[in-house]
């Protein structure tokens, strides 16, 4: 889930309830990532932009959603998994969505995230 708090994952919203989740798990499950790329479901995804107090977010959200990237940004989540698991401290190369947007990534972070 490291990737996706860099896309709003448990962001709260002005009332203080997390926005609405089901886009991130979408994101974070292989088969069902191509589910978000629906024009109803990025329709749904743009009027949620209200929802986010830090509106970055939701537009690394849509940049995502646009540009088709959830498969490539599971594939980060993986490579970072292997480099961990060998050892090493790594971090997630998310230069399609942001320029220099880089996520360090460690054991500990694996471990309280429970994937990337």
């Amino acid at each position: 889930m490291t990737i996706l708090r860099e896309l709003g994952y448990q962001s709260l919203d002005p009332q203080g309830r997390e926005v609405p989740n089901r886009v991130y798990f979408d994101l974070a499950t292989w088969h069902l990532i191509n589910t978000v790329y629906t024009p109803k479901r990025v329709s749904e995804l743009q009027l949620m932009r209200h929802l986010y107090p830090d509106t970055h977010f939701h537009d690394r959200l849509m940049r995502v959603i646009d540009r088709r990237l959830g498969h490539v940004l599971s594939a980060h989540a993986e490579e970072a998994k292997i480099d961990v698991a060998a050892g090493n401290v790594t971090e997630i190369d998310m230069e399609e969505v942001e320029k220099a947007l880089r996520v360090p990534f460690d054991e500990q972070k694996l471990i309280e995230s429970g994937d990337g």
